[in-house]
């Protein structure tokens, strides 16, 4: 809020795991088995976080502040 006064949104995706390059190391160490913990037994694809992130910058959001999205796709608990 402290950003407001001067136009300023500050917002934050926060995403779940994600089928990267990065998420391919920690399952060359540990394995496949976590996914099946997750609702929908998957990861995500990347690009799925490309719309809200254009939400984010686009007007559409200019009242938006303070906000953490998740895009995690069910695989944290609420």
């Amino acid at each position: 809020m402290e950003w407001a006064e001067f136009g300023i949104n500050v917002n934050a995706i926060a995403p779940g795991s994600f089928d990267t390059e990065m998420m391919d190391g920690m399952r060359s160490r540990i394995g496949d088995a976590f996914i099946q913990s997750f609702p929908r037994k998957r990861l995500a694809d990347p690009r799925q976080l490309d719309t809200t992130l254009l939400y984010l910058v686009s007007p559409a959001s200019d009242a938006v502040t303070g906000t953490i999205i998740r895009v995690d796709d069910g695989q944290l608990p609420r």
